[in-house]
């Protein structure tokens, strides 16, 4: 590979000297690029070609001789000049020499002064570009160096200032240059002392670096105070002469802004840390406490520090809890935090506590966990008190339920259980309360809660419900909402209260009145007719065996007498009904009473083709009764049945003991016509009946004797299907 040849400009305006030595550089490997006889052709080719080294006339003639020439090339570039001269005066030299030539070539020239003097002026080129260059470097850096720079001779006086320097004092560079530095730093320390001077002179004679950590303020030129960090400098030579000094300086308003901004944090920390009502502990990641607050100490009944500091904080948890804090606190090395996690510790004394925790790892700025930061807050009494309103919430005879804004069951005590026959709370909580209690698509009409929701006050109403398997209940709803702080309604309380024996012991007292004024109507109306009756009756009677009568006038007497028998009968039925008979209460078997009061209707059963099935239980617990009149009473219900079945039918009856209850269940069911619902709401009224014959007393007085015997009687009945008559009976109760 070969080397690019030195390209030279001769500037000479002897063009026979000139010719000559551009030969000689040629035979020296040199590249001559042009030869021009003026200056201002010199600078024009300058301008033009690029030209490694420039061998200058110094005597041109013309407008501009060659140090004038010299001087419009070194404005313009950095290509090194050799003077060529054969004799000048020493002003014309003393003007050259202000040029800062690379050489001087004396005419006539010799070829080896020429080749030494362009080598020596290349190398010198190169050295002074490279240290051009690292003052443009050094330059650069003392005028983008965060802090201001100002520098002095040994004699204090200023001989370099930094863009940043000039900002901080007010001074300017030009200004500032030359002058002593007392004149331009001022520099006072916390005392109000002027202090630059001083380290200035400790840098100049002792050579030592001053930084002293205490506050400075400068006074800038505008009399204004700017605190600051100062660091003096000796500046020294490769002989390890000190030759001046340095001091550098940075404005620390927002340093110390920000060292009070954290002073107070930490201040603030702090006072959270001491007077907070929660438990604080420090804890290391080996889980010893190296710290806590006073609430830590009452939590966990220790009186000083002392006492509890580098202990295990796992004696301070159950045995059972013991496992679960140290994998939650792996946990809380992978995710950070751990919120409000319930356990139960023991205090010095060994007494339990219940605490809801949060734990949380505090972290270098690399992620490394330093420690962790617990924070407990005791929620014993919290807790107790929270299983006493629960035990009272589920103690409450009264069903209750919370719901949300979509209806979903949040809270429910014991008594919902019961009434709507669920197995467990986990069948209504989270669900909605229509599908899983009436269920039901979407809300139930005048729902209670829907209008709270929507009003925003309390609302009332009766629903009735029929629980699978068993009768209807009537429920007494009452709704309250529960507000937000905005007032907005976010939950609702529903007060569900079984009132369906309520109901039917007002249903009861409105019959039993009802009755009392029906019975004195017909005892009275009983005794008016029997009397005349009774008349009627013996006349007949006496006519028919004292005289002959024609058959026709025997057949028509046999009919009023006949008649007259069955009016007897209505009447005794009147009076039984205005005045019930005493009842007689002994232990007996309920299942011989049903046996004698179906024996009682065989034959119509036969006459009727109904088939009777009896379910009876060989033994079912005795109960207290009266044999006679639930006899007479289930003989009603029963002749009711087949009454309903004229062309033949099935007729079930069934007993058994519901314990749960406590009670005796006998069930009479017929596959008859059935009772409309009109009709069925009047099955139980004196003297209603839909049969031609029929008085309407039998229903009646059969309940009448099973309200005396403490039960309730009840009735199903589908049209066209059948009917279903239930009898439940107190075990071992009046």
């Amino acid at each position: 590979m070969t080397m690019e040849k030195i390209r030279i400009l001769i500037v000479e305006d002897d063009k026979l000297f000139a010719q000559d030595l551009e030969y000689m550089l040629k035979s020296l490997d040199y590249d001559v690029v042009a030869a021009v006889s003026s200056g201002e052709e010199a600078i024009k080719k300058v301008a033009e070609i690029s030209a490694d080294l420039v061998l200058m006339d110094i005597s041109l003639k013309g407008n501009m001789d060659g140090i004038d020439s010299s001087k419009k090339i070194a404005e313009r570039s950095s290509i090194p000049v050799i003077y060529l001269t054969a004799h000048s005066d020493e002003a014309t030299l003393q003007r050259a020499r202000l040029t800062g030539p690379f050489g001087y070539i004396i005419k006539p020239i010799n070829q080896r002064d020429l080749q030494r003097t362009i080598e020596m002026a290349l190398y010198k080129s190169q050295i002074e570009m490279k240290l051009r260059k690292k003052e443009q470097l050094l330059s650069s850096i003392l005028n983008n160096i965060g802090d201001g720079l100002i520098s002095t001779n040994r004699e204090g006086f200023i001989s370099f200032m930094s863009p940043l320097a000039e900002k901080l004092t007010g001074w300017k560079r030009e200004d500032a240059l030359g002058r002593n530095l007392k004149e331009i730093f001022h520099l006072l320390d916390e005392d109000g002392q002027i202090v630059a001077q001083k380290y200035v002179a400790n840098a100049l004679s002792e050579g030592d670096i001053m930084s002293p950590a205490d506050r400075h303020f400068l006074i800038k030129k505008t009399g204004a105070k700017l605190p600051i960090h100062v660091t003096a400098s000796p500046i020294r030579t490769e002989e390890d002469n000190i030759t001046g000094a340095i001091i550098s300086f940075r404005d620390v308003t927002e340093h110390e802004k920000k060292e009070e901004s954290l002073r107070r944090e930490r201040e603030t920390i702090k006072g959270i840390f001491a007077s907070s009502p929660d438990a604080i502990m420090i804890i290391s990641l080996n889980l010893k406490l190296k710290d806590c607050n006073q609430a830590a100490l009452d939590l966990l009944g220790y009186s000083s520090k002392k006492e509890i500091i580098d202990k295990d904080v796992l004696d301070f948890f159950e045995q059972k809890d013991q496992q679960r804090v140290r994998e939650d606190t792996k946990r809380v090395l992978e995710k950070n935090l751990l919120k409000d996690v319930e356990y139960t510790c023991q205090n010095k004394n060994g007494d339990e506590i219940i605490a809801l925790i949060s734990l949380s790892a505090v972290r270098e700025t690399s992620g490394n966990p330093l420690h962790f930061v617990a924070v407990a807050k005791d929620i014993t009494k919290i807790k107790l008190s929270k299983q006493m309103l629960e035990t009272i919430f589920d103690g409450i005879r009264d069903g209750i339920l919370i719901v949300n804004t979509n209806y979903d069951i949040l809270k429910a005590n014991q008594e919902i259980l019961r009434v709507f026959n669920k197995k467990s709370f986990s069948e209504l909580i989270g669900k909605s309360c229509f599908s899983q209690l009436y269920k039901k698509k979407r809300t139930c009409d005048n729902c209670p809660a829907d209008m709270a929701f929507k009003s925003g006050k309390p609302h009332h109403a009766v629903r009735i419900y029929r629980v699978a398997g068993k009768n209807k209940k009537v429920l007494d709803l009452s709704a309250f909402p529960i507000k937000d702080s905005d007032g907005k309604v976010v939950q609702v309380i529903v007060h569900k209260k079984d009132v369906t024996d309520r109901i039917k012991l007002e249903d009861q007292l409105i019959s039993q009145e009802r009755m009392v004024a029906i019975g004195e109507l017909a005892s009275g109306i009983a005794h008016e007719i029997r009397n005349p009756l009774g008349n009627i009756f013996v006349s007949v009677q006496y006519c028919l065996s004292k005289y002959k009568l024609p058959q026709d006038v025997k057949k028509c007497l046999k009919i009023v007498l006949q008649n007259s028998e069955n009016a007897n009968t209505v009447i005794r039925h009147l009076l039984n009904f205005a005045k019930p008979q005493e009842i007689s209460f002994e232990r007996g078997d309920i299942g011989k009473v049903i046996t004698a009061a179906c024996n009682l209707i065989k034959v119509k059963c036969l006459s009727q083709r109904v088939r009777m099935i009896r379910r009876l239980p060989k033994r079912l617990p005795r109960i207290l009764l009266d044999q006679r009149r639930l006899i007479e009473a289930f003989s009603n219900i029963i002749l009711n049945a087949l009454d309903a079945m004229p062309d033949g039918g099935r007729l079930t009856i069934e007993a058994g003991a519901d314990f749960l209850d406590n009670e005796i269940v006998i069930s009479i069911l017929d596959t008859g016509a059935g009772i409309s619902q009109e009709n069925l709401n009047k099955i139980f009224e004196p003297f209603f009946t839909t049969k031609p014959d029929g008085i309407g007393l039998g229903l009646c007085l059969a309940r009448q004797v099973i309200n005396d015997h403490k039960g309730r009687i009840e009735i199903e009945s589908i049209v066209n299907q059948g009917t279903k008559v239930t009898v439940r009976l107190p075990i071992f109760r009046i």
